[in-house]
């Protein structure tokens, strides 16, 4: 197998077609795929990419490791590209040959950088094959558990004020009252259709950036010619 390294500004889409089949075939989460993974890039130019890729056999990708550093005096800081924002991260490989090879070259990039560097990858699973290869490949590494995404868990009682804090129901409050000075009736409707939920997913990006943008800061979700 043949391990590349990436450096460069346009890495992740250099690699986009490659990146995209590998995550669909390792089931990779939304927040660990490209399209996420740039958008994060753009919103925080402050980190650099740092994209590791394992090849096979025809060229094909094998796993990828898309991280990102950046230097703050002596020491550089590595982290999983979408960090802080993602409720999951993967390093997605095909097979432990991969997962390996994967590991091993994270620590030869990381040796390259010069100087003494730190790398912290949170949200990753435990049980993960590239987990498991980077604890063996890096001797100084530690697993610790952490917090996934937040969850509710629901009881037989259902009430708004059994799980929502006082300050969360005053907002409530007060976005009903200003959607009904607007004259807009809001209804509520929970869709378990995926064609439903595809097709709903631009308009809440539209919303979600106009939301940013009306906060005066810049969203994730921003294309580069936003």
């Amino acid at each position: 197998m043949i391990v590349r390294v990436w450096r460069h500004s346009r890495a992740i889409a250099d690699m986009g077609p490659a990146l995209d089949e590998l995550a669909l075939a390792t089931n990779t989460p939304v927040t660990a795929r490209r399209t996420w993974q740039a958008a994060w890039l753009d919103a925080f130019p402050e980190w650099r990419p740092l994209l590791v890729t394992v090849h096979g056999q025809d060229d094909r990708l094998e796993s990828a490791a898309a991280l990102a550093e950046r230097r703050r005096g002596p020491l550089r800081k590595v982290v999983a590209m979408g960090d802080g924002l993602s409720d999951y991260a993967r390093l997605p490989a095909r097979s432990e040959e991969s997962s390996r090879e994967l590991a091993a070259g994270i620590r030869a990039a990381l040796e390259q950088l010069g100087g003494p560097w730190w790398m912290l990858i949170r949200q990753l699973p435990a049980d993960d094959a590239v987990s498991g290869a980077i604890m063996r490949t890096f001797p100084h590494a530690a697993m610790l558990p952490g917090e996934a995404s937040p969850i509710s868990l629901f009881d037989e009682d259902r009430s708004v004020a059994r799980y929502a804090s006082k300050n969360l129901r005053q907002q409530i409050r007060k976005m009903q009252r200003r959607t009904e000075r607007t004259g807009l009736t809001p209804t509520l409707e929970h869709v378990h259709d995926s064609s439903k939920i595809a097709a709903a997913l631009p308009e809440i990006e539209r919303l979600c950036v106009l939301r940013d943008h009306d906060s005066g800061r810049k969203s994730i979700l921003d294309s580069p010619s936003s």
